[in-house]
């Protein structure tokens, strides 16, 4: 019974160790709360979809909003997270930007690079369901050559 109970201690104390993102809060003004003083200002312009992190600037083109769900209905909810205090020898430190519209059954997820802002990977995933046998799936999203091309990351000053 003890090697039982220390088994399941080792097991559930894994899960408390388990990375999770930093939830950023976006203000009305478009500041985004919650990152460090390294990656000040930082900023999200709601109309041309802009990133501001550390005097650099990212403006997501149409053709990217397009793959991702953005609307100009604006039916759909952002949400911002980041990462900064992991191991970046895997994955550098990111800003997450997701986009769940409001109706459809995907979601999607955009990391970028919060030192150079640069794209590391898009996904699209089911919405989440607490159903009984649910599979959530992630599925790459591929952008054309020259979608890609021109996610333009400039200076902001």
């Amino acid at each position: 019974m003890r090697l039982f109970s220390t088994i399941i201690l080792i097991i559930f104390s894994g899960y408390s160790l388990a990375h999770k993102n930093t939830g950023l809060e976006i203000q009305s003004d478009g500041a985004l709360f919650g990152l460090p003083k390294a990656y000040e200002p930082s900023s999200f312009d709601l109309k041309t979809f802009t990133v501001e992190v550390a005097g650099k600037k990212l403006s997501i083109p149409e053709c990217v909003k397009h793959k991702i769900g953005v609307s100009k209905k604006g039916d759909y909810a952002l949400d911002f997270s980041a990462s900064w205090y992991h191991n970046s020898t895997t994955l550098p430190p990111y800003i997450k930007i997701n986009v769940i519209p409001t109706n459809g059954k995907f979601e999607y997820h955009m990391l970028f690079n919060l030192d150079n802002l640069e794209l590391i990977s898009a996904k699209k995933t089911d919405k989440w369901s607490d159903i009984i046998g649910f599979r959530h799936s992630r599925v790459p999203i591929e952008f054309s050559g020259d979608c890609l091309k021109s996610i333009k990351i400039v200076s902001a000053k």
